[in-house]
């Protein structure tokens, strides 16, 4: 249905109906769709969703009047490998091969990738129907010359041909398509 946009047959005699649009929240059945992927065969790795990046902002001690919490911004898939992050991952439902990067989605990937140091990375996954759809990569740079950026931001499409065929028949590998879409490896 996700693939298809369409709703099924309820008896033999009907057709499929066109969904114009969705009855609930596909950003969220997106990203939960994708943390079971990644759970279930990204092996040797833990993806933890939605796990705060904490100590990257914080108030300061003086001009915090309200005493509030410091921010703790959460991508929505922290991929560890011996306890260490190795992939900052946020999924969205927006086809971003055909439709432009909106900047509050810029804005919270650059967050990301300069929380991992220099030439520090974020992913942001979204799906697509079109097989051309390849990887795309935004460098963020200062704008004083020398020395190397602080990180790139890297929109990454996920095939939804692929990955229905690497869940329902084992083909492509599902171990080979969730690295392929965690570390950019075809």
């Amino acid at each position: 249905m996700l693939y298809t946009h369409q709703l099924p047959a309820l008896d033999k005699d009907d057709a499929a109906t066109a969904l114009p649009g969705f009855l609930f929240d596909m950003n969220r059945f997106f990203q939960a769709l994708l943390a079971r992927f990644l759970g279930d065969h990204l092996t040797g790795y833990d993806v933890r969703a939605e796990a705060p990046l904490r100590g990257l902002l914080r108030y300061h001690r003086e001009a915090n009047p309200r005493r509030r919490r410091d921010p703790s911004p959460k991508p929505d898939f922290t991929v560890l490998h011996s306890g260490r992050p190795v992939a900052l991952l946020d999924a969205k439902y927006r086809d971003l091969w055909t439709k432009p990067l909106p900047r509050e989605m810029l804005y919270q990937l650059v967050l990301y990738a300069i929380s991992q140091g220099v030439d520090g990375e974020a992913v942001i996954l979204y799906p697509s129907t079109d097989e051309n759809a390849r990887d795309a990569k935004i460098e963020i740079r200062v704008p004083s010359p020398g020395g190397p950026g602080p990180g790139n931001v890297i929109l990454r499409p996920v095939p939804l041909g692929r990955l229905l065929s690497a869940v329902t028949t084992g083909t492509p590998d599902p171990g080979q398509l969730a690295e392929a879409l965690t570390f950019g490896r075809r």
